[in-house]
């Protein structure tokens, strides 16, 4: 009996320690580089790529590269604020030449990966790319 209950400890301590640990949403947990990736969604394909590279001072620096148009820069501010119990991000145009995005919903935030929500939509494969936003961190 003991043995079964060791094995049955082991196991369990095994596949808690593999799960992916959510963080607290906050300026520091999301400050750095992540990039915009799609590859656990096979029914949406990327025809370019899409880093985002959040700063202390409140700025996001976006770089796009399309295969199509090609590369472009863009800079914004960012603000986290809580609405209705959820972290949500505003990205917004402060300054000439930024650009303003709809809020998302932070449904997740781990060590190496972010996910959004449009506020006011609901996940859907259609959706993937842009009421949707799926990042790893570089």
């Amino acid at each position: 009996m003991k043995k079964i209950a060791l094995i049955a400890f082991a196991a369990l301590s095994i596949l808690t320690g593999c799960s992916k640990t959510e963080l607290e949403v906050s300026n520091e947990t999301i400050l750095g580089e992540w990039t915009e990736t799609y590859e656990d969604y096979p029914y949406f394909m990327q025809d370019g790529f899409v880093e985002w590279i959040f700063r202390s001072d409140s700025k996001v620096d976006i770089h796009v590269y399309d295969v199509f148009a090609g590369d472009s820069n863009v800079s914004s501010f960012f603000e986290l604020k809580d609405v209705e119990g959820h972290t949500v991000i505003s990205i917004k145009a402060e300054a000439e030449g930024c650009v303003s995005y709809p809020d998302y919903k932070i449904v997740k935030l781990t060590k190496k990966e972010m996910e959004w929500q449009m506020v006011g939509t609901t996940f859907t494969p259609g959706t993937v790319g842009s009421d949707f936003r799926h990042f790893t961190r570089k």
